[in-house]
């Protein structure tokens, strides 16, 4: 959340240069809706704001911008809650569990993460008991291919020099720890092999725990300064000959190897890669975790279980023609410079510690997705004349059903809902909005109008059959 507060007008438009500046406000302290909302500051900066004018020069201020994170009662799907920035006042105190944090560690009530003196990561479900060790580590190959495929060139580097942890934020809304790296990459790799000179990377990790939250954010930065190689994050899942679910546009699907014949081979070899979509969820008869992933689109699940995603491919190529991999070339050849992907990179995971694969976990996962994903976030609207009033908007209930779609119809006669049933049974499940219905109909998938829908108390009730898909157009 960002909250934006007067400090000093600054003057604009004619003789703005030759203005007298107006004294300061000596910075107050704030509270939010009179200290009934619990936060926590993360940040403070000094900024210029403009506030524009349709018939004179706009309002330009320097404000004072705190970003802090604040704990609040649930809002629903695309709704809008207003919190006043009032004067100073004793803040409710958290009756929530709270996250406790030192140099090495963080813990709130799910979930223990502790980073030991060799810069390894290891995180337990308080709950259960489950651990997994060495959770965070890196893996650089040379890649002589091209942007269609990719073609490892040993030696593997997975070397890291810890440099130490930082302990950021310790609570009582949010821990954090920030951890840095440096690997010895090599500089260049080709066909012969991997360069004998080494280009020095530094790499941060971020281990976020918030209060109440039962998944463990992670952060990965650094600056790509090597070409022709492949960097991945390697994830440790703790879970061996498990099952693996990626998500996909409608629910998990069953990954598995692909496997061809011998002399399938000879026209092309199956990457060990696979699309990445939301999450991933690696799952034994007895326990599960699950991966969350903020837009990077490869991953790998290891023999031993570990999760590994690309941060940084490199190739000079679009296509070639000197691959084992492939024969022949799959493009016009011709050179990519920027495809080597130097300067800077950042991505964003999350895991979570679940049991086994089932009804309740698949129900779990997707709501930790959207709160990993789409987490709710505020801004501050100066030039409010009062507290707008709250919007509840969109809810849909039941279990096992994956919002995906409110838009209006290709027509434009209709508001187009659209959810998932994830789960292996029928589902019974309710739609609710801020406006009155008056008419609500079942679609296909094109938005073809099908049989009209009972509007109840407000609500469109309907039955999701088991991996569905459900459409329903309301006016």
């Amino acid at each position: 959340m960002e909250v934006r507060t007067f400090r000093e007008h600054v003057p604009v438009g004619p003789e703005s240069a030759r203005a007298a500046r107006e004294t300061p406000v000596v910075a107050q302290p704030w509270s939010l809706a009179d200290g009934s909302v619990p936060f926590q500051l993360l940040e403070q900066s000094v900024r210029h704001e403009l506030i524009e004018s349709p018939r004179h020069y706009p309002d330009a201020d320097l404000v004072e911008v705190s970003h802090v994170v604040a704990w609040l009662e649930p809002i629903g799907g695309y709704g809008i809650r207003a919190l006043a920035i009032t004067d100073r006042a004793a803040a409710r105190e958290l009756q929530h569990p709270r996250v406790h944090a030192e140099e090495h560690w963080l813990q709130n009530d799910k979930m223990r993460i502790e980073v030991d003196g060799a810069g390894g990561v290891s995180v337990l479900a308080l709950a259960t008991g489950e651990s997994i060790t060495q959770l965070v580590g890196f893996e650089d190959l040379g890649d002589a291919g091209d942007l269609y495929t990719f073609s490892p060139i040993q030696p593997e580097v997975r070397k890291l020099t810890f440099l130490g942890a930082e302990l950021l934020h310790r609570g009582p809304l949010r821990g954090e720890i920030a951890i840095s790296y440096l690997m010895d990459v090599p500089a260049s790799s080709s066909r012969a092999g991997r360069n004998t000179s080494v280009e020095r990377h530094a790499l941060t990790v971020t281990l976020t725990l918030d209060a109440g939250s039962a998944f463990l954010r992670i952060g990965v930065r650094g600056r790509n300064a090597s070409r022709d190689h492949r960097l991945r994050v390697k994830f440790a899942s703790g879970v061996r000959a498990g099952e693996v679910y990626a998500d996909a546009a409608f629910g998990a699907v069953l990954r598995k190897p692909i496997i061809v014949s011998p002399e399938a081979m000879l026209a092309e070899t199956p990457p060990a890669t696979a699309p990445l979509a939301r999450y991933l969820t690696i799952s034994s008869v007895v326990r599960g975790v699950t991966f969350f992933s903020d837009g990077l689109a490869e991953y790998e699940v290891s023999s031993e279980g570990d999760f590994l995603v690309t941060l940084v491919r490199g190739v000079g190529e679009l296509s070639r023609n000197d691959l084992p991999e492939r024969p022949g070339h799959a493009g016009w050849p011709v050179e990519t410079a920027q495809a080597q992907s130097l300067g800077n990179f950042e991505a964003q995971f999350a895991i979570l510690l679940h049991g086994p694969r089932d009804q309740e976990t698949v129900s779990e996962i997707e709501r930790v997705a959207s709160d990993v994903l789409l987490p709710v976030s505020g801004r501050t609207l100066r030039p409010a004349l009062a507290i707008p009033t709250e919007v509840a908007a969109l809810t849909l209930e039941g279990d096992g059903l994956a919002f995906s779609t409110c838009k209006e119809s290709q027509d434009g006669a209709w508001t187009v809902l659209r959810c998932v049933n994830l789960l292996e049974r029928d589902v019974s499940g309710r739609w609710r909005t801020d406006t009155v219905i008056h008419e609500a109909r079942a679609a296909r998938l094109d938005e073809t109008p099908a049989e009209e829908i009972r509007v109840i108390d407000g609500a469109v009730e309907f039955v999701a059959k088991r991996r569905s898909v459900v459409t329903i157009l309301i006016r």
